[in-house]
């Protein structure tokens, strides 16, 4: 069994996943896959992934988005669109901690003004978008959960 914690602040991301004493070989195997993986594209120890090193991971890949960390449904990606957010609904609950920058998030037809630091939840499946921001907005992006969320989990 894994439990996996999340810790996060203004200046980084901290990930710990705690495993059981009594773990199979083959779920040794793929923690220490995973973590390599993590390693070689970061050449850091996966608990802790600084906005530094998510940009420069971000600037390598060209693209709008990078992911800097995957353990087993948990996917952690640093996002900073350009001018425009292209997004369209995704298939798992995801969870935005802001970088950096502000501006206005469109959940679900809600509009909310957003700052660094701030906390937003989407449910799978829901249409949003970050329509206005500043040019310095980056995100952390947290997906989690099975394909169709965690909607159908009674608390």
């Amino acid at each position: 069994m894994f439990q996996t914690e999340i810790w996060c602040n203004s200046e980084s991301i901290q990930i710990r996943v705690i495993r059981n004493i009594s773990l199979s070989v083959s779920s040794q195997e793929f923690i220490s896959k995973q973590r390599n993986e993590v390693l070689k594209h970061q050449k850091m120890d996966n608990s802790e992934i600084s906005i530094e090193m998510a940009s420069k991971l971000l600037q390598e890949s060209n693209g709008l988005f990078t992911e800097v960390f995957k353990h087993g449904t948990l996917s952690v990606e640093f996002y900073k669109p350009k001018e425009v957010d292209p997004q369209t609904p995704h298939d798992r609950d995801e969870v935005y901690i802001v970088a950096s920058g502000s501006g206005i998030f469109n959940n679900g037809g809600k509009r909310w003004n957003f700052k660094r630091g701030d906390f937003l939840f989407v449910p799978a499946g829901t249409e949003h978008r970050f329509e206005v921001f500043s040019e310095d907005f980056a995100t952390w992006v947290i997906f989690y959960a099975p394909v169709g969320g965690e909607k159908n989990i009674i608390d």
